[in-house]
């Protein structure tokens, strides 16, 4: 018992070290949507949201959606628009079933459902949906 907890000892540093020395080594990527440059991570999630805030706007997420194969309807912006003002009050990226408890609570359980989320971004509302409205990356896109 003591050898296997002295081996997931080492394995558990030597995982942080990886992880740590990938972190350093990571140069931050830069991206132009709509003519607007931002700082984005690897999956393409905006950067220091704050710092950026008043540089998103439609023509960027249209942009973004573009890249996301997704035509924006009046249906899309509803969640991009909750999504934002979501971010301004928690600030934090909801993840998929956090979002979808809200969306219900707030819009109705007609919007607030996996089907009609999904409907609209298939690969996943919080992943497509908060990279094309401007947030960081949610928790369950790691």
């Amino acid at each position: 018992m003591k050898k296997i907890l002295a081996v997931l000892s080492v394995l558990a540093i030597v995982l942080a070290f990886t992880a740590n020395v990938r972190a350093e080594d990571a140069k931050p990527l830069k991206k132009v949507y709509a003519g607007v440059e931002f700082v984005v991570d690897e999956d393409g999630y905006i950067q220091d949201v704050e710092a950026n805030k008043g540089k998103w706007n439609e023509d960027v997420a249209k942009a973004i959606a573009k890249e996301e194969e997704i035509e924006l309807t009046d249906e899309h912006w509803v969640i991009i628009k909750f999504l934002r003002e979501y971010y301004q009050e928690y600030k934090i990226s909801p993840t998929n079933r956090v979002l979808t408890k809200a969306i219900s609570k707030k819009l109705g359980p007609d919007k607030g459902n996996n089907k009609y989320l999904f409907g609209l971004f298939p690969y996943g509302p919080s992943k497509q949906a908060d990279r094309i409205s401007g947030m960081p990356r949610p928790a369950d896109a790691m």
